[in-house]
């Protein structure tokens, strides 16, 4: 959902690609709210002079699937998404139901650490901001991945976990010019974890153990 929220920064109207697209659209002579669901490829046809398959454009932006096999696109038609979907998020289900005490990841900065755990939204910077004076100073920051707007965060804790990235993630170079553990690409982080859980991050064996449940209100 947070990835949502960038993705429609940019998508919306003044964004970059919503500009992009705008000036496709008068050029051509093509539905704006058509062009948003095209691959690259059929945005190269159209300078090509291509015909577009509309049909199955529009088709499209009830749901759809896709994947990248041999650098080529395969898309899944609506039915087959849908499948898709379902099975994701009864795997998600799953995972956030199960009886969790520890997660893995990948090693970004050496180092143990233990504390209370504190959930920070990303590229919300209002909201980012307004988490800045509810964090405490030594507490343990997950996060779906770091970016600038959550720095003061990123300064207060004592250790960093992230649902993505990797060695070369904001999280990642932010945690060692810090010199404070850092364990990136959990992927259930930020679901299984809970503001006010006490965990140890083990971050020599990319291990975070969940020590004490925080208490539910």
């Amino acid at each position: 959902m947070e990835g949502r929220k960038m993705w429609n920064c940019y998508t919306s109207d003044g964004g970059v690609i919503s500009k992009v697209l705008g000036i496709i659209s008068e050029k051509f002579s093509i539905r704006k709210d058509l062009l948003k669901y095209l691959f690259s490829i059929e945005i190269e046809d159209i300078f090509k002079g291509k015909v577009l398959d509309y049909k199955k454009i529009s088709k499209r932006r009830r749901l759809y699937a896709l994947t990248v096999k041999n650098k080529k696109i395969i898309e899944f038609n609506s039915s087959e998404a849908q499948q898709i979907v379902e099975m994701f998020f009864k795997d998600e289900e799953m995972k956030s139901k199960r009886s969790i005490s520890s997660l893995k990841g990948q090693i970004a900065n050496k180092g143990i650490a233990r504390g209370n755990v504190f959930i920070s939204p990303m590229y919300d910077s209002k909201e980012a901001q307004k988490n800045s004076y509810k964090m405490k100073k030594g507490q343990i920051l997950v996060a779906q991945s770091t970016n600038p707007d959550i720095m003061v965060l990123c300064q207060k804790a004592k250790a960093i976990i992230t649902n993505q990235g990797g060695m070369l993630s904001h999280a990642a170079i932010i945690s060692r010019e810090l010199k404070i553990p850092c364990i990136v690409g959990t992927i259930y982080a930020t679901k299984i974890l809970k503001n006010g859980d006490l965990v140890k991050v083990d971050a020599n064996r990319g291990i975070v153990r969940i020590i004490k449940r925080a208490n539910k209100k």
